[in-house]
């Protein structure tokens, strides 16, 4: 089981490493993030970002990326009080957030 999760996980890498970021959006402080549906979307709210791709909040979904280790950044951002860069696989919806960086 556990060759079966590594696997799976790493596949995962994999396929969301390929993806290329249509929107980044920089310099954001995450203002309010949690759980926003019990498919484990999560909800983030940002400010004084660059706001490049025109997001003051965005939704990591488990279709797009990992959305447990996503909102440990996020949290941790949150909490030391970093800024954060997210990435959108499509520009025209803040909804499609899958990478999330400290800055």
């Amino acid at each position: 089981m556990k060759k079966l999760n590594l696997s799976v996980s790493l596949i995962l890498i994999i396929l969301t490493g390929s993806v290329k970021a249509q929107c980044v959006q920089t310099s954001n402080t995450v203002t309010f993030t949690g759980l926003d549906a019990s498919n484990g979307t999560i909800y983030a709210t940002l400010k004084d970002g660059n706001n490049n791709c025109n997001c003051t909040a965005v939704r990591f979904k488990p279709e797009n990326t990992n959305t447990e280790m996503a909102l440990s950044i996020l949290l941790a951002a949150k909490i030391a009080k970093n800024k954060v860069r997210i990435d959108l696989i499509d520009e025209k919806s803040c909804d499609t957030a899958y990478r999330v960086y400290l800055e």
